[in-house]
């Protein structure tokens, strides 16, 4: 009889062979004389036959007595026969469109082997329609599949179809693909159509049909997709309110929330319908009582998504704030989740003194990295009102001295509290001469030049940045130089070439450098006016009108002249934007920070 191996290929078995899968990915079929180890690895190339030859380029085989035989599905198999004192082993392999299968036989009696070999023709792959299309476009959508088949990288897949010009195969494999058996592969259907920005008949149809998926998680999705390809945000509530209400088993509770190698944080499904209504502003407002109802949800991440849709429906903050005190101090929710909340209420105008013990107990009690961190980021937030957390730093970086992952932001705390400066400074510096993320460098660089004084050595170390292979990076340390009236010119130059970038949020960063610089850039002026009227992106357009109230008082007739003349069809958004950068230059001069 036919026995599913592994998705979508086949072996057939007598009913005498059990099945068990072990700790490190082998499915094993047993009989008394014989075992069949099976295991799929991933391989980019959709050729089968080039795929085995890498296979066994890899594997170099002593023996080879099968050679390759297609068939209809594609399939290229060899098999190869090995022998040692102790038992027989016969190991096969096959490939088919990207995916190679390993079958090791192994028997105590030779005369097992014509059972193996007959075993070993008999497998079958007989993937998804999706899957086929992927192999039939040219060159095969190889990346494409296995960012659908993951749920990850699908904006890079993307790119990659947008670069190689193949939308329209892109397209029929996602119009199939978000059918798929699996509830990853249509969540990630959902998001390659967004990043694809195709807002046809067909595509908004399929994603439609989505909200009515059984899978909340999809349902999310479509309607995020929906809403990306400006479909009206009340056409998606009516899914959303169902997801929130279904019925789901109670989640483990504190610290058995954090599951898995990785630290997974254990949300219900009904997690990812509440950010989406968080997310749609008034069109939430059928909603409201099924909010309600989810104030005291179980998880601390839903409860945060919950106020804040039911803040955008203008419910007063006295009747959303105590779900969230409550949140707080809840053993029952992992410190993650505690500290989330403790940043919630600091943000929504909750006292220092109410949130603070709660993050330094977390801080000294975690053992979770990750909730160890976003207390660091809490009472970094908090800055010199947190001076009585810094004892607490101390010891986290001594007791974590050999992680940058823990030391760094507690050192960046620090830095933002003025406090243990002496003990900060050290860490950050040595923290430039890592291999880190663009934008934690960035962090780094800015959190140095708040304290550094204009003849620090220091100052020489960030000016390497200035040559940084990284955007981000050269922006940051010319900020900070410029800050130090290092270079002027130069390093508005860098922060200026910035806005030709064609990343939206490095346009918009390289913006707020310039708005926190002040006067100091007024020479960008007329650079940042062109930005205010032409940047594609209404985000940058808006930090850009903000930029020219810091930045241009001594040009204060010539800006208020392109403000009158940009206001005259200026959305409502724009008009308040405007009327805050009028209101920004008519103040005195500042120094600005």
């Amino acid at each position: 009889m036919q026995q599913q191996v592994y998705n979508d290929w086949t072996l057939d078995l007598d009913p005498d062979f059990s099945c068990e899968e072990t700790e490190d990915g082998f499915i094993v079929f047993s009989k008394p004389g014989l075992e069949i180890w099976a295991v799929v690895y991933c391989e980019q190339p959709f050729d089968s036959e080039t795929a085995v030859r890498s296979y066994l380029a890899w594997r170099k085989p002593d023996e080879s007595d099968v050679s390759f035989r297609p068939n209809s599905e594609g399939i290229s198999g060899r098999a190869f026969l090995t022998s040692t004192m102790e038992d027989g082993r016969f190991l096969a392999v096959a490939a088919s469109l990207g995916r190679i299968i390993e079958l090791e036989f192994r028997f105590q009696d030779k005369s097992a082997v014509d059972t193996a070999v007959t075993i070993w023709h008999s497998l079958q792959y007989s993937p998804p329609a999706w899957v086929k299309q992927c192999g039939h476009a040219e060159p095969p959508l190889s990346g494409l599949r296995e960012a659908l088949e993951r749920g990850t990288n699908i904006e890079a897949a993307i790119d990659d179809v947008l670069d190689r010009k193949q939308t329209a195969a892109a397209t029929a494999v996602l119009l199939e693909s978000i059918k798929s058996e699996s509830a990853t592969v249509r969540q990630a259907s959902c998001d390659a159509f967004a990043i694809l920005d195709d807002a046809t008949a067909e595509v908004t149809d399929a994603l439609r049909e989505r909200l009515k998926d059984d899978v909340i998680q999809v349902r999310a999705w479509a309607a995020e997709a929906l809403l990306d390809l400006g479909a009206p945000p009340e056409s998606v509530v009516t899914s959303l309110i169902e997801g929130l209400q279904k019925q789901e088993a109670p989640l483990p509770t504190g610290e058995d929330r954090i599951q898995g190698v990785c630290g997974y944080l254990c949300v219900p499904d009904r997690y990812h319908a509440a950010r989406i209504l968080s997310a749609v502003g008034e069109a939430t407002l059928p909603a409201r009582n099924a909010l309600l109802e989810h104030q005291l949800d179980e998880s601390g991440d839903v409860r945060l998504q919950v106020a804040e849709a039911l803040l955008n429906l203008g419910e007063p903050l006295e009747n959303v704030l105590p779900p969230l005190r409550d949140g707080l101090h809840n053993p029952d929710l992992s410190h993650r989740e505690r500290m989330r909340i403790a940043q919630s209420l600091l943000e929504h105008g909750e006292s220092h003194n109410d949130v603070l013990p709660t993050v330094i107990e977390v801080l000294g009690k975690a053992t979770d990295d990750s909730a160890r961190v976003e207390a660091l980021d809490v009472l970094g937030s908090l800055g010199a009102a947190a001076q009585s957390a810094a004892d607490s730093i101390e010891n986290a970086i001594q007791n974590h001295s050999e992680q940058w992952g823990i030391k760094i932001p507690a050192a960046q705390a620090l830095m933002r509290m003025g406090v243990k400066q002496q003990l900060a400074y050290p860490i950050l510096f040595d923290a430039l001469d890592e291999q880190l993320a663009p934008y934690w460098t960035s962090e780094i660089i800015i959190d140095l030049g708040r304290c550094l004084s204009p003849d620090h050595s220091g100052l020489e170390r960030i000016s390497r940045e200035l040559t940084s292979q990284d955007v981000e990076v050269r922006c940051a340390a010319a900020f900070v130089l410029a800050h130090y009236v290092t270079d002027v010119d130069h390093c508005l130059s860098i922060i200026t070439e910035a806005l030709n970038d064609s990343d939206d949020e490095t346009r918009w960063s390289a913006l707020m450098f310039l708005d926190r610089l002040g006067p100091i850039a007024n020479s960008t002026t007329e650079r940042v006016m062109q930005v205010a009227q032409h940047d594609q992106e209404e985000t940058v357009r808006l930090a850009a009108i903000g930029a020219l109230g810091q930045i241009g008082h001594s040009k204060r007739e010539l800006i208020e002249a392109f403000l009158a003349e940009l206001s005259s069809d200026a959305d409502e958004e724009t008009g308040h934007s405007i009327q805050n950068t009028l209101k920004r230059l008519r103040e005195p001069d500042q120094e600005h920070s």
